[in-house]
């Protein structure tokens, strides 16, 4: 998982084996390694909207409320999957939590994000070598490298080969 804070100069990047039998378990898995922090995810989805209630147990908590986060994780446990497609938040929330103090942020827009890149793939590709790279083309007539995430494909072909490995770098290489 690769994290941007607008804050940060660099991306921050956290490497946690993938365990769990759904997505909010492996979630709550990667919280519980990388940040060393409580978490819960519920998910719901139909062919018309998806919908979830993340809830994370904040660092020091527990020095104002002991059972805090015990009592918040049983409370938000009781939510329904109807109750999260149906209920708006602040509805939602005041079921889940009727004795609680809540505070609601404003909403921020859920923004797609999937970029082309493919510089990067060309990267990949020259790890691989020139060598490797030809031998895939002669077999295959082209590289085919999807991204099943963004729904792209990258394609290369044998006039691709020189933008990948110009003859200039590969004079300037060295071996040791």
């Amino acid at each position: 998982l690769i994290l941007q804070n607008e804050a940060a100069r660099e991306p921050w990047q956290s490497l946690v084996p993938v365990a769990g039998d759904s997505i909010a378990e492996i979630f709550e898995h990667y919280l519980a390694q990388s940040e060393q922090q409580p978490a819960r995810l519920w998910l719901t989805a139909n062919d018309q909207c998806a919908s979830g209630l993340f809830l994370q147990k904040l660092p020091g908590a527990d020095a104002r409320d002991a059972d805090g986060w015990a009592r918040i994780a049983l409370l938000a446990g009781t939510v329904t999957p109807q109750e999260l497609q149906a209920l708006p938040s602040e509805s939602l929330l005041a079921r889940l939590f009727p004795e609680e103090t809540l505070r609601l942020y404003s909403p921020k827009p859920v923004v797609y994000d999937c970029p082309e890149d493919r510089d990067k793939v060309s990267g990949m590709l020259r790890s691989l070598g020139r060598a490797e790279v030809e031998s895939i083309l002669a077999e295959q007539g082209e590289i085919v490298v999807r991204d099943d995430i963004c729904n792209h494909a990258y394609r290369f072909d044998a006039a691709d080969l020189e933008e990948l490995f110009p003859p200039a770098a590969q004079a300037q290489r060295t071996v040791h």
